[in-house]
């Protein structure tokens, strides 16, 4: 299955691409990464069911994806996708910790001296 997804700022479209063969998903997209064979987020979120990552289309493209999602469940793909974003959340999750207790560290500081 093919499909059109946006760029991070939207002034690029990419081709996404996935097939399933057996047990086995095949990914791949257009963008610089993965014209290099490296996985790239387009097909993360591809693979995961993202359609705001999708060109504007009609809504039949939307059910295309929900389609492969669907197609791709009972996957290892799918479980590592499902590891990969869980990942991904507690180390955003984590940054922003990060970012607070600077925060508030600068701030601590700045009134000592």
């Amino acid at each position: 299955m093919d499909f059109d997804v946006l760029s991070s700022d939207g002034s690029t479209v990419y081709l996404v691409s996935v097939e399933r063969q057996g047990d086995r998903v095949l990914a791949s997209c257009t963008c610089k990464a993965g014209d290099f064979g490296q996985l790239c987020k387009h097909q993360i979120g591809i693979l995961s069911g993202q359609d705001d990552l999708l060109a504007p289309s009609d809504e039949d493209v939307r059910m295309k994806l929900s389609e492969l999602v669907s197609q791709i469940s009972d996957t290892k793909c799918a479980s590592y996708v499902t590891e990969y974003l869980s990942a991904v959340a507690g180390l955003d999750e984590q940054k922003k910790r990060r970012d607070r207790a600077k925060r508030n560290l600068e701030k601590t500081l700045r009134q000592h001296l």
